[in-house]
């Protein structure tokens, strides 16, 4: 028996003994006072009854408003109750189902704490492969979702990079921080990639000290941090010159197949500049140098290219005193 009821007046039809097919069906009216002359228009509708079959699913997870839960915390081993579904219902839309999920949703997990997490009553729903929820009967319905609710932290240091040129004569001497290091929150995945914070410091055409607050950017997958900003306090003295000789070229982005021949011995060693205070560039050793040609999407022969150097404090302007050198680039 079908009924369709509002208020106190119900429209039924009656499918009793029925049969997979198409059906040609009496609309029924039942009222509240049976005295009222009334009429059915229509007062007949066409039916299709389908035999309802069903199909075991595997259940995957949806997890809803991650944002929701502090950003201090992690979600790891999320599991369900069950990992397949029955479901059923007529062939056309058992042919539709694409996958069936279970819909974790954060918003649920009321006062999160470290430690194993339950979930109950969790909704399950099919989609098609277009996403629209598909309208069959799934058993169980609902399942129970179980996780590990962290919190990884890491304490790493915060690292000063000077982005510019100081004033003409000048140079830093040091750069002074209000916090040395930070901690960060993420996955142990991410974490594990990350060993310091880079702080970029805008010293272009700096005359004088100057104390300034900088932002701290987050690197990708860290949800957040214990610092958002520090104070960078930039010390300049007068600049001096030095020269490192002897300084060997390093290949980078190679391709994979290929070696490189200097051509002479100033195309494989070179001579670098060193800018900055004195007590700063008498303390550059060979060792804290590098010079390197970026060598990316270069083929077998011979190339003019250009010398990149680097080194490992930030305080010193590096300069390349040879500014491109001859290579040949030979099959292995």
């Amino acid at each position: 028996m079908f009924a369709k009821q509002a208020s106190n007046h119900q429209v039924t039809i009656d499918l009793t003994g029925l049969s997979p097919g198409t059906h040609r069906v009496s609309i029924e009216y039942k009222q509240a006072l049976p005295s009222i002359m009334h009429s059915v228009n229509p007062s007949v509708a066409t039916i299709v009854i389908y035999p309802k079959l069903s199909e075991i699913k595997s259940l995957s997870v949806d997890v809803l408003n991650q944002d929701s839960l502090s950003e201090k915390f992690v979600i790891s081993n999320l599991q369900v109750s069950t990992d397949t579904v029955i479901v059923k219902g007529a062939e056309k839309d058992l042919q539709r189902v694409a996958v069936v999920k279970a819909l974790v949703d954060l918003n649920n997990l009321v006062n999160a704490e470290i430690g194993e997490a339950i979930l109950q009553n969790v909704p399950v729903i099919a989609y098609d492969s277009m996403g629209q929820i598909v309208e069959v009967e799934i058993e169980p319905s609902r399942v129970d979702a179980t996780m590990r609710v962290d919190s990884p932290s890491k304490e790493v240091p915060i690292r000063v990079r000077p982005v510019g040129t100081v004033d003409f004569g000048k140079a830093i001497s040091s750069l002074e921080l209000s916090e040395t290091s930070v901690e960060i929150f993420g996955s142990e995945e991410v974490l594990d990639n990350i060993n310091y914070i880079d702080v970029e410091v805008d010293v272009e055409g700096l005359a004088e000290d100057r104390e300034m607050r900088v932002d701290l950017r987050s690197p990708i997958g860290v949800r957040t941090m214990s610092l958002s900003s520090v104070e960078v306090n930039v010390i300049l003295g007068e600049a001096v010159e030095r020269e490192v000789s002897g300084i060997n070229i390093e290949y980078r982005n190679l391709e994979t197949g290929y070696s490189v021949q200097g051509l002479t011995e100033r195309d494989v060693r070179v001579i670098v500049g060193l800018q900055g205070v004195a007590s700063v560039v008498e303390n550059i050793s060979p060792e804290d140098v590098r010079a390197y040609l970026d060598l990316a999407g270069l083929e077998p022969g011979e190339h003019e290219v250009e010398v990149e150097v680097e080194g490992t404090d930030e305080r010193v302007n590096y300069i390349a005193k040879t500014r491109r050198v001859t290579i040949r680039i030979v099959e292995e």
